[in-house]
């Protein structure tokens, strides 16, 4: 076979640009330091990058969570603690009431008045908020939770047919109020009506903080009290009074309406198969009543702030506070397990980052030393090729190429 000219030039064009394609390759890779700047220099190695990316976008999106999930869970951790550590002062001020029986009505409503402060501060540290968000809301962030988990009236059993008819009660006493404002004492008398009884406690509510009103419900009318500033502790309690049928004075609790979603679980996802519940709800630690039928922890304060002076009522409260004192206790123990797990959680996959992030440098990252070296083969295979197609080639077309 006869070999032209033409063949040689198309040959050696052919070689140099071949060798221009190298030089291009090396060049790109000297500049980025990464031998993948294309899907075409290695397909399945830039399906390997891509898929290694697309893995660590994902953990770190989970780890993200996880940091975010332990600083809400070692929020909450912190502020049960204070609860607890609350709770525990209340305990004190029940004991010295039970060890110190017959007091004063002013020594009583002292006692009310600084149950009521730790009841407050509890409520207080209810709303504490992580960023924007109140910790114990559930769902509902947005809503302070003082405001539908503490007493919002308090209807007692003092009723008559009529607000101005005399209530013919068996036997007088005083009534021991307390509230935002403090605390105050009004006497009660056998004639007493419904509505010398309301005056007499809207007459203190300066002192108290608490206004006294009549509402019509199942026993007739009957007499109940409101705090001035929703969300505050307020109590009542009875020395000496009975009804006419000769009961003695008791009080229903009312609460304000819930938030939708003020219960709810929030949970994240710290894996694709895996999610974390990181908050605890006001309900799981006011109203949720532990497993042995003691009344829920609400109710519990309550009834403390309204049977100071009733010895015999405040012995059952006692017990009461202190399985409601473990309840919290014991699932400020559950959210520290979770914070340990959910840190466990995060090192691992920290560590798999760190792994995916290496095997994405074996695949990006160029051997700078061999780079150099190949450029400078290819610039010299480059120079020899040129030398040599200027000896067999015209001259006229070896002379203009580049």
């Amino acid at each position: 076979m006869r070999i032209t000219s033409l063949m040689m030039s198309q040959q050696l064009l052919y070689n140099l640009n071949n060798i221009q394609e190298n030089l291009s390759t090396t060049q790109n890779e000297i500049a980025t330091g990464k031998v993948l700047n294309k899907p075409s220099d290695n397909p399945l190695a830039v399906s390997q990058d891509m898929a290694d990316s697309t893995a660590i976008s994902q953990a770190q999106s989970y780890v993200s969570n996880m940091q975010y999930g332990t600083t809400w869970m070692n929020s909450t951790s912190s502020v049960m603690q204070s609860m607890t550590s609350t709770l525990q002062s209340i305990r004190s001020v029940v004991l010295q009431a039970l060890n110190t029986p017959g007091q004063t009505p002013n020594a009583i409503t002292g006692l009310q008045q600084e149950v009521a402060q730790y009841i407050n501060n509890i409520y207080q540290l209810s709303d504490t908020k992580q960023g924007n968000s109140y910790l114990f809301g559930g769902f509902a962030t947005d809503k302070q939770v003082s405001q539908y988990m503490t007493t919002s009236q308090l209807t007692t059993n003092i009723s008559a047919t009529a607000a101005s008819a005399a209530l013919g009660l068996t036997s007088g006493g005083t009534l021991s109020i307390v509230g935002s404002q403090g605390s105050a004492s009004v006497s009660v008398t056998t004639s007493e009506t419904l509505t010398g009884i309301e005056a007499a406690i809207n007459a203190v509510s300066s002192k108290t903080g608490v206004t006294a009103t009549t509402q019509n419900g199942g026993a007739g009318v009957q007499l109940v009290l409101q705090p001035q500033d929703a969300g505050t502790a307020f109590g009542v309690s009875s020395r000496g009074i009975t009804t006419s049928g000769g009961a003695a004075f008791t009080v229903t609790s009312s609460h304000n309406s819930p938030p939708a979603g003020y219960n709810q679980a929030i949970n994240y996802a710290v894996s694709s198969t895996v999610t974390e519940q990181v908050n605890v709800t006001a309900a799981n630690i006011f109203a949720t009543a532990p497993a042995t039928g003691t009344p829920d922890l609400r109710s519990t304060l309550q009834s403390i702030l309204n049977d100071i002076g009733n010895t015999k009522a405040l012995g059952q409260d006692l017990a009461n506070l202190d399985a409601n004192t473990s309840q919290l206790i014991q699932t400020s123990t559950e959210v520290g397990a979770r914070v340990n797990q959910l840190k466990t959680m995060q090192t691992q996959t920290n560590q798999f980052i760190t792994n995916l992030q290496n095997q994405q440098a074996s695949l990006e990252n160029a051997n700078m030393a061999q780079v150099l070296t190949q450029y400078q083969n290819d610039m010299s295979t480059y120079q020899a090729a040129l030398q040599m197609g200027a000896k067999t080639l015209l001259p006229t077309l070896a002379q203009y190429l580049p």
